[in-house]
């Protein structure tokens, strides 16, 4: 069995925070997303 994460925040919203807070966001973010990628959980869609 596949599942798909999907991470989701419109547009508007997070354009309404502040650049530190958005930083923090894409920070966490891609901290998750290069977690994932190195377990052994990844499978990457060619």
């Amino acid at each position: 069995m596949q599942y798909l994460c999907l991470i989701y925040e419109a547009e508007s919203i997070f354009n309404s925070r502040s650049k530190e807070e958005q930083e923090a966001i894409m920070g966490e973010y891609l901290a998750f997303t290069g977690s994932v990628k190195e377990s052994v959980n990844f499978q990457q869609q060619v």
